[in-house]
């Protein structure tokens, strides 16, 4: 398959692909990991990934057999042994273990060294640790899937966060009540100088029982309200603190230099700490509306968004949920700046570019609006048919983000009695053909440009895909725009013979899981 297809594959299944050097591990020469992803492939490339979002892959790297037999067996245990998309690795002879894991706390390390009592090996999971992905090669050989593939991962079990914390190195557990740290559901932008930090000075002097006052969170600025106690103030800054993207460390660090009352005087600081700034997580994570924010962010970010920009799609919408989810609002103010901050996208047109894509796709509204006045909306009805409405300010123009399902519509293929999963892989009809059939309408008639704003395709793509389908008469000219065909996806699928194209990939992967468990049993006799 030719490097730019399979690139094609990894982003429409929401992974994050990047060019590696021809024959290597590593990035070409001058790359930087804030710009990687936009450097363009040659037919010679190596293909990287980062782990993390936005289809929440973190990859198990088990380079030795001691390694790759410990955690199959504990996969095995957990019933995920069948399910997990396992790579072969030339350069030690090792795997890499793909896990679907959407909770991963962010205040994480990008990677951890195994625990000693597994093996040798890695697990990655954020930016800047990637893998080297199927489709690439070494001097040792290439990397191919031994189980599992680009798009099978998708239809993997999630497992939670707290299901292979035992893969990690004994120290990042805590021993006080064996407790794991707890992370946000929502990533925030990091605020060096929140104005809650003005308010050790106070807290360093209050003496117990005496009236301290609240702070707004936003400003700074002191209160008419006070605090029942020093503990409940600390509190207060502590959730001031996590909200402007501190992490338990940094919040440890500034504690310990401003010595506020309460805390220095408990027999316990460390621990009292810990439990306050846990009590904080759950309480931010539990309050209404950012549980309710929190389940857009999440819904967007584990669906895979197609097309060329898709992923910048996703970032930005990202960012603004991010701001709603901070300030515990429907109606959050940002700004471009804040959006290339939160994205990492460094040139402002493009963000501009983003959102009039989101509005072309009905993910935005925009409201022209005086900048001084800010238009509500009742939520109450959207928020109990589980659509949510989402106003804020961006260059003193409203905008209304709205919760509509993932551009492809895969309910369009649900009828069907077939198996009709092969009908659309690179060597039928194709991922694109598939794409855009979920957009074509019976009656409607959709241009070639409208097909492009829906699916992030180009012109040439989008044709190409429609006159496959026409071909098969799934697609139907229609004046200057195309219909979906009346054609019956089963009989098209019977003719493409994708049963036998089905067996004969079971097939394959039952002989791939036999070999690897006579290994594994040759292993154990050794």
């Amino acid at each position: 398959m030719k490097i730019y297809d399979l690139v094609t594959r990894y982003r429409e299944a929401g992974f994050s692909p990047f060019p590696l050097s021809p024959l290597s591990k590593v990035p070409p020469d001058g790359s930087d990991f804030t710009t990687i992803e936009v450097l363009p492939f040659t037919e010679s490339s190596n293909i990287g990934l980062f782990p993390g979002s936005p289809n929440n892959i973190a990859v198990v790297d088990a380079d030795d057999q001691i390694s790759q037999t410990n955690i199959s067996d504990r996969l095995v245990s957990m019933g995920l042994f069948d399910k997990t998309t396992r790579v072969y690795t030339p350069h030690r002879g090792g795997f890499h273990y793909w896990l679907r894991v959407p909770n991963v706390p962010l205040d994480l390390q990008s990677y951890y060294i195994l625990n000693n009592q597994i093996g040798r090996g890695e697990i990655r999971l954020h930016k800047n640790a990637y893998v080297v992905a199927p489709g690439s090669a070494l001097p040792e050989g290439v990397y191919v899937f031994q189980s599992g593939g680009i798009e099978e991962y998708l239809a993997q079990p999630v497992v939670e966060w707290k299901d292979v914390t035992w893969l990690l190195p004994d120290e990042m557990v805590l021993d006080k009540n064996n407790l794991i740290p707890v992370s946000l559901p929502v990533r925030l932008i990091y605020r060096p100088n929140p104005p809650a930090l003005n308010y050790f000075k106070k807290l360093a002097t209050a003496k117990k029982g005496e009236i301290i006052h609240k702070v707004d969170i936003s400003t700074g600025e002191i209160l008419d309200d006070s605090y029942p106690s020093r503990s409940e103030a600390e509190a207060a800054i502590i959730v001031n603190l996590i909200l402007a993207g501190w992490s338990f460390d940094d919040i440890q660090r500034v504690f310990k230099q401003n010595e506020p009352g309460h805390y220095i005087e408990h027999n316990d600081p460390d621990g009292y700490l810990e439990y306050t700034y846990m009590k904080a997580i759950q309480y931010l994570v539990e309050s209404d509306p950012r549980n309710r924010i929190a389940d857009i962010f999440q819904h967007f970010s584990y669906t895979p968004w197609p097309g060329r920009g898709g992923e910048y799609n996703q970032k930005v919408l990202q960012a603004i949920l991010s701001k709603a989810w901070q300030f515990q609002t429907y109606e959050p103010f940002i700004s471009y700046r804040e959006i290339s901050e939160f994205t990492g996208i460094n040139r402002l047109p493009t963000i501009g570019k983003v959102i009039k894509r989101l509005n072309e796709n009905h993910f935005l509204r925009i409201i022209p609006t005086d900048k001084k006045e800010a238009s509500r909306i009742d939520l109450s009805a959207y928020v109990n048919c589980n659509s949510y409405h989402i106003n804020f300010l961006l260059n003193n123009t409203y905008m209304l983000i709205n919760n509509i399902p993932p551009v492809t519509n895969v309910s369009v293929f649900s009828d069907s009695s077939w198996d009709t999963t092969d009908l659309w892989s690179y060597k039928n009809l194709g991922g694109s053909a598939k794409l855009v059939y979920s957009h074509l309408d019976p009656t409607e008639a959709k241009t070639v440009k409208e097909l492009n704003d829906l699916t992030g395709k180009c012109s040439q793509t989008v044709r190409k895909a429609l006159s496959r389908l026409e071909r098969e008469k799934l697609a139907i000219k229609s004046g200057h725009g195309w219909i979906r065909g009346s054609a019956s996806l089963d009989e098209i699928a019977q003719r493409f013979d994708t049963k036998s194209q089905a067996i004969s990939r079971q097939y394959k992967h039952l002989l791939d899981r036999q070999n690897f468990q006579k290994m594994r049993e040759n292993h154990k006799e050794r």
